[in-house]
């Protein structure tokens, strides 16, 4: 996970990639976001 603020995105994105270094894809997020942290998985 990692973010990125784009020229013309209007804030902070968050991404995922995978451990290759291929297959980003942006995580939607309700608000601007930044500073990812992991927690325990909720069920």
């Amino acid at each position: 996970m990692f973010f990125r603020q784009s020229a013309g995105s209007g804030g902070p994105q968050l991404y995922s990639i995978d451990l290759t270094g291929y297959n980003e894809q942006l995580v939607k997020t309700p608000t601007f976001a930044s500073d990812p942290a992991w927690s325990p998985l909720l069920e």
